[in-house]
């Protein structure tokens, strides 16, 4: 579905037409986004992106694992290959040589029981640098040493050890709030560190769902060099603005309309009598987007059969149109089978493109010897 929307979106740019892509599926855009990067297409996301999927939220998550944790040997090397560690561009080289020596030694030896951090300690002769070990033992005796404390605190501990990790042993500022992430991600953590003095402490757990509710929820947008004929819009955005060429996509029933928010306590009377909306209104909502989507002069509908692993089902109001146009007759149904067709030309031409140019031979027959 992603490729077929690229696909649609670079012949919209060569004829000079501007083309807009709606649907509330986070995942399907990051993948629309990935498969325009083959002609260097940038989207004007106007919707933006979580938090907890940009470098900084990344970066932040990986550290806040190793909170009052065992350090494992997964989430420490991942850790210090992430981009933004030890960032200064000169030492950066250097660190990655030491990270990967590292790894493949562990992984020779990985019978071993030894934790991880012994394990670099008997690493000496991998590490000529005499600062470089002693930095990361620092940070993560910082981390080792609090299990259970205020909201400020974790996030103290949270904010001096990253900019340690991103600044690296030479302590030279780091790539840690660069951009529009970096900068509102500092923002989030200040007020974090102003209110949460009051709270009752908590336990690493709590710390880390306060954590990852908030990079979730929190949205941000980079400021890159948007093409001006490409626009990525959520539903909402879509209300007051149109374009040449319309894309909605995810028309699957759980994406539009999102009906996994059902609410276990209270039911419709309940909900009425506290003065809530009904869960009703959401799908109401989403059905005049949809509706407002669809009366657009050039429209293209798209769906996956599969989302993950399980098989998905049409949205609720695509079998709804589907089964009006095979109500209308046999020229409802020919209406029906000519969007099929135009729909199967860009299928067919995503799978073209995912061809090899010429035939591959085949892979050696694996032969391991332990």
């Amino acid at each position: 579905e992603a490729n077929a929307i690229a696909l649609c979106i670079r012949k919209a740019v060569e004829e000079n037409k501007s083309i807009s892509l709606i649907t509330p599926d986070q995942d399907l855009i990051r993948q629309v986004n990935a498969g325009l990067g083959r002609w260097n297409l940038i989207p004007d996301d106007v919707a933006g992106k979580s938090l907890s999927v940009t470098p900084t939220g990344v970066f932040l998550r990986q550290i806040i694992r190793l909170i009052g944790q065992e350090i494992s040997a997964e989430n420490l090397i991942s850790l210090l290959k992430n981009p933004i560690t030890n960032s200064d561009s000169i030492e950066r080289g250097n660190h990655i040589n030491l990270v990967r020596a590292i790894e493949l030694k562990w992984r020779k030896t990985q019978d071993n029981n030894d934790p991880i951090l012994n394990f670099l300690s008997k690493s000496v002769e991998i590490n000529p640098d005499p600062l470089w070990l002693p930095w990361i033992q620092n940070n993560l005796k910082k981390l080792n040493n609090i299990t259970s404390a205020t909201l400020t605190e974790f996030v103290e501990v949270l904010v001096d050890t990253s900019e340690q990790f991103s600044n690296g042993p030479s302590g030279k500022t780091g790539r840690l709030w660069h951009q529009n992430s970096g900068e509102t991600t500092r923002k989030i953590l200040n007020g974090l560190l102003t209110s949460g003095a009051d709270t009752k402490p908590m336990i690493i757990s709590e710390f880390s769902t306060i954590m990852n509710f908030i990079l979730n929820t929190e949205k941000v947008r980079e400021t890159v060099n948007a093409h001006p004929l490409i626009k990525f819009w959520g539903t909402l955005d879509a209300r007051i603005s149109n374009t040449d060429i319309t894309i909605l996509s995810g028309i699957n029933e759980g994406t539009w309309p999102n009906t996994r928010n059902a609410d276990h306590w209270l039911n419709r009377s309940m909900r009425k009598e506290a003065g809530l909306l009904s869960q009703e209104r959401k799908v109401g909502l989403l059905a005049h987007d949809f509706q407002q989507g669809i009366n657009n002069q050039n429209v293209i509908i798209t769906r996956s059969k599969r989302v993950g692993d399980t098989p998905s089902i049409p949205s609720r109001w695509l079998n709804r149109i589907t089964n009006l146009l095979k109500g209308l007759g046999l020229e409802g149904i020919n209406h029906l089978n000519e969007m099929k067709i135009r729909g199967d030309f860009w299928l067919n031409l995503a799978k073209v493109i995912e061809e090899p140019n010429h035939p591959l031979p085949p892979a050696e027959r694996p032969s391991p010897i332990p």
